[in-house]
């Protein structure tokens, strides 16, 4: 199936000989829920990160996971002609939200606006979707990561005991 998005691979063709030290950041403010904002700042200090580097992360992961569930990002990018403006946020909902400072490389500052501009949402809609999608597949993969982990421990012990035993 060919990509919907097929301006982010052209992107990346054309950019792929850059150097290092050539890419830019782009500077965003982020308005997040508080809902979404205090988690996301308890996790970065749980695991000892950054929060911009953390959101980076999980802005990566959730463009992965909009990229691999292709038949909702068609569905979405069809229907996206049909919203005429976007809808600004209350003054209260604005009021009660929390800004986080956030900078993207260049590159992928560039596949998120072209993500948010071909499913008609705004920026800071679409890097709020991007956070969330990231999120989920971060912690999903942290307690896979617990399990086996677990699992390993409990059939080592399970090994020693057996070998103490004989």
């Amino acid at each position: 199936m060919p990509n919907p998005l097929g301006e982010v691979g052209s992107y990346a063709l054309e950019h792929r000989n850059r150097s290092w030290s050539s890419v830019g950041y782009r500077r965003f403010s982020l308005y997040l829920d508080k809902l979404q904002a205090y988690p996301i700042k308890r996790l970065a200090s749980t695991e000892e990160w950054e929060a911009a580097d953390l959101m980076r992360v999980l802005i990566v992961l959730g463009l992965r996971e909009a990229f691999q569930d292709t038949e909702h990002l068609t569905k979405r990018l069809k229907h996206s002609g049909f919203v005429s403006h976007m809808l600004r946020p209350f003054k209260a909902e604005i009021a009660s939200s929390v800004i986080m400072d956030l900078r993207l490389p260049e590159g992928l500052a560039t596949i998120v606006d072209i993500y948010a501009r071909k499913t008609a949402a705004s920026r800071n809609q679409a890097l709020r979707e991007l956070i969330l999608a990231g999120t989920k597949t971060y912690c999903e993969a942290e307690l896979s990561f617990h399990k086996a982990l677990k699992a390993s421990r409990t059939e080592e012990e399970s090994r020693s005991g057996q070998q103490s035993s004989a």
